[in-house]
């Protein structure tokens, strides 16, 4: 059993193959060769009783001569038929003697009698088999009835043995009065066919099975090959080669994992670069709160009058630096791993977002940064306030960082009608760098940073669109990116709404900055 669980896919397609083969050839030998005098038997006997049957239509008319000669001749029965009186034999209508092997013409009168006292004894037909021997019906009584002399009995002294079949019936014919049928028929013994067909079978069934064999191993080299190709790239790929090429060949379902296979290796060799390179980045970032806490720290215990508010302000900034950035690692992390899952509420989606640039009063205050809000009616959605809440501060975080000179930021919020209902649209637009078209698809990414040179963020931890993307997609938002290389991106999700309220100054807020 051992040996099968291991077995590759070329032995077991050949297995298989044999097997059904094997139990193919089986059932036949049983059905065409094995059961062969069965089906034989029953054949003859139903011959029997359907010429018996056609005879009796014919009874009192003056085609029964006929018919008698012809079924007999047809079907090789010899047939004798009585008029009857009561429950004995009378007259002799017809006899037709076909076979040179006939019981029924050399039996006696008294044989015939009780073959016919059975037949009415039986409610009309009787049918019995005899077997006949060197010279002799085993256990039939016979004489010189019918017997003319001519070498009946040698006919009979065939050395073989014969199965014969006799069949009586007693009918009624046309003209009124009752009639006996006697048929008989005589069995073909099937040893030398069968012993014939088994030689043959024997031959034909070991052609078959090695024919068959070669053929499933044909077979099972062509399946085979292109899964163990497929399956060499693969023990490279589990070495750390995220380079192998699994080539699309053979069959549609094969050609289909190679393509898989092939996609799937790129996205681990990707993942696997920018893992690396997410690595150097968050442990540059790191590294540099805290060689400034150190740093600050060390002056302000070795130098005389070092100890000032602007100092231990540095020190603060960095550690709220660091605190972010690993709180924003620790969200990522409970996020990914289904951990932290949203608890939906309905709330103003509009004062949320007025919260959230409300707390960067100190950037357009110290550094001349432009947060302005551009929104019409209140809106209400149902989500996970806290949730919604830490988005918009990673995407105006991200907008902060990368809004260009003009240290202008501007939010956006838009209601439209969709087939599902109304939505609304939060919109944070700068005037940056922008994205390249082959680089949007990848901004999503947790290992991925469009500049390619790392560089601390003004504000936030620069996890920021990683956490983006898995809240929103928990809560089955609909989000994306419009960028321009040279005049800015716009992120953008979409809720759905639960409530709208006008505003009492009209249908548009003025700005806030």
């Amino acid at each position: 059993m051992k040996k099968i669980i291991n077995m590759g896919i070329k032995g077991r397609i050949v297995l298989y193959f044999t097997a059904f083969i094997l139990l193919m050839l089986v059932v036949i030998w049983v059905v065409q060769i094995s059961l062969l005098g069965v089906f034989y038997r029953r054949t003859k006997l139903h011959e029997l009783d359907e010429v018996s049957q056609t005879v009796s239509s014919y009874l009192g008319t003056g085609s029964l001569e006929d018919i008698t000669y012809e079924m007999s001749t047809k079907y090789k029965i010899c047939m004798i038929v009585f008029e009857t009186s009561g429950d004995e034999l009378g007259r002799q209508v017809v006899s037709v003697e076909s076979t040179p092997m006939c019981l029924i013409h050399h039996l006696t009168p008294g044989a015939l009698g009780e073959f016919y006292s059975k037949a009415l004894a039986s409610g009309g037909r009787f049918v019995e088999r005899f077997t006949m021997g060197k010279g002799l019906v085993q256990d039939v009584p016979r004489g010189s009835a019918g017997d003319d002399g001519d070498g009946g009995e040698e006919r009979r002294n065939g050395g073989d043995e014969v199965t014969m079949a006799v069949s009586v019936i007693s009918a009624s014919g046309r003209d009124g009065k009752s009639y006996a049928i006697f048929a008989d028929t005589e069995f073909t013994q099937m040893h030398t066919a069968e012993t014939l067909l088994n030689t043959q079978f024997l031959w034909l069934a070991g052609s078959i099975v090695l024919l068959t064999a070669f053929v499933a191993y044909i077979f099972a080299v062509n399946i085979s090959r292109p899964l163990t190709n497929m399956n060499e790239s693969a023990k490279k790929l589990a070495a750390g080669d995220y380079e192998p090429n699994f080539r699309v060949e053979g069959y549609r379902e094969t050609r289909e994992l190679a393509e898989t296979l092939n996609f799937a290796a790129s996205e681990i060799s990707r993942s696997d670069r920018l893992q690396r390179e997410l690595i150097a980045n968050v442990s540059h970032d790191l590294r540099t709160p805290l060689t400034m806490i150190s740093g600050y720290a060390e002056v302000m215990r070795d130098i005389p009058g070092e100890n000032t508010p602007e100092n231990v302000q540095v020190i603060i900034d960095e550690s709220n630096h660091l605190s972010a950035l690993v709180n924003d690692m620790l969200d990522l992390s409970k996020i990914e791993a289904g951990v932290k899952k949203p608890e939906k509420t309905g709330f103003s989606l509009t004062t949320a977002v007025s919260e959230v640039l409300e707390r960067y009063s100190q950037l357009r205050e110290h550094d001349g940064y432009s947060i302005e809000f551009e929104h019409g009616e209140d809106v209400s959605v149902c989500a996970d306030r806290t949730m919604i809440l830490q988005v918009l501060y990673n995407l105006v975080n991200n907008a902060i960082n990368y809004c260009g000179a003009d240290k202008k930021v501007i939010v956006t919020q838009s209601v439209a009608e969709s087939e599902s209902g109304e939505s609304v649209r939060i919109t944070v637009r700068d005037h940056g760098e922008g994205i390249s078209p082959e680089n949007i698809p990848l901004v999503w990414d947790r290992y991925y940073r469009v500049d390619k040179l790392h560089k601390r963020s003004s504000v936030g931890s620069g996890l920021g669109l990683s956490i983006v993307k898995r809240i929103l997609q928990q809560h089955g938002a609909l989000f994306g990116v419009e960028s321009v290389p040279g005049e800015g991106s716009a992120f953008w999700f979409e809720l759905p709404c639960t409530r709208r309220q006008a505003d009492a100054e009209g249908p548009e807020r003025p700005r806030e900055k």
